[in-house]
């Protein structure tokens, strides 16, 4: 996906890459790409696609330039299911702290870690030079997102590194297939009403227990930095998973009650199935599969990599 940044007047794609399906959306001041409204808007119009056309579900990469290019982070954040990574172009994720651009709730750098992210910025960029975002760059990769950085040290708030550059923005996608049901996942949110999932984790309830985690070891928080919180979020809940076979490793706090969502793809339903949350057992036994589990996210996700038989409530 392609915001409107990447158009030429005349409606064809600007920067044009290989043969491909691009959705381009609309970007406006009631509707800016760091809303809720658009996150909504781009999964309506995907779904539409993926049911006109045969589309590759772990090939789907959003990407966009300047106000897209910050967007494309903002998407990250909030819902990372749908896409296998993003490519922000002379945007910059600091931006995302402005007051003045309304965001509603609160926004979690962690979340970034679930995909990869492919970054480019022009060192005479007059917005976003590479000597304002490296830093954060730098910061984000060491914090555990992976990150491919192309600064252009010619370029300024433009795309005139496209030649240069496009070779290896296809192959970043090429190379960087989505995995549907990933093995590592971590997701906070400051409210379970809505943007609270990834993937095979669904985030149900929030509110503290006595068996938060504690170890900050286990569950670092890239919202910190020298300088003190770098969003100035509210109180939120967040859960990571680890799975090793049948084995599930959960790290939480600030949620009371989450879901996991189980496929024979992923797990061997003739075998129990443990999970472990904070270093206490919470669950052991076999799941039976269930029809109704399995239409009913189906129908949901309209995803036939991502299927899921079985869903585990649990309570940490």
């Amino acid at each position: 996906m392609r915001p409107e940044s990447s158009l030429r007047g005349d409606g064809q794609v600007r920067l044009e890459g290989g043969e491909q399906i691009y959705i381009m959306p609309a970007g406006w001041d009631q509707a800016p790409w760091w809303s809720d409204a658009q996150v909504s808007s781009m999964r309506a119009i995907l779904e539409d696609v993926k049911r006109d056309y045969n589309v590759d579900e772990n090939r789907v990469f959003v990407s966009g330039v300047s106000d897209g290019g910050t967007g494309a982070y903002y998407v990250a954040m909030r819902d990372t299911t749908p896409y296998a990574g993003f490519l922000p172009l002379n945007g910059y994720v600091l931006v995302l702290r402005n007051p003045a651009l309304g965001i509603s709730g609160s926004l979690f750098l962690t979340n970034l870690r679930n995909k990869p992210f492919f970054i480019v910025n022009g060192g005479r960029d007059p917005l976003y030079p590479i000597d304002s975002v490296q830093p954060a760059i730098v910061f984000m990769n060491q914090a555990g997102v992976d990150i491919t950085y192309k600064p252009q040290a010619e370029a300024g708030h433009d795309t005139s590194w496209w030649p240069a550059v496009r070779d290896d923005f296809e192959a970043f996608t090429r190379a960087h297939p989505r995995a549907p049901l990933p093995d590592k996942l971590t997701w906070e949110v400051s409210t379970a009403r809505t943007w609270n999932r990834a993937h095979w984790l669904v985030i149900d309830s929030l509110g503290d227990t006595p068996n938060d985690a504690r170890d900050e070891l286990a569950m670092d928080d890239m919202n910190q930095s020298g300088n003190g919180p770098i969003f100035k979020n509210g109180k939120s809940g967040r859960v990571d998973l680890n799975r090793a076979g049948n084995i599930i490793n959960a790290f939480s706090r600030g949620v009371k009650e989450f879901t996991l969502l189980l496929s024979p793809d992923q797990f061997d339903f003739g075998e129990p199935i443990v999970v472990n949350v904070n270093g206490r057992r919470v669950y052991e036994g076999r799941l039976e599969k269930s029809v109704a589990t399995l239409t009913r996210w189906a129908a949901r996700d309209n995803d036939r990599t991502m299927l899921f038989a079985a869903e585990l409530k649990i309570r940490p």
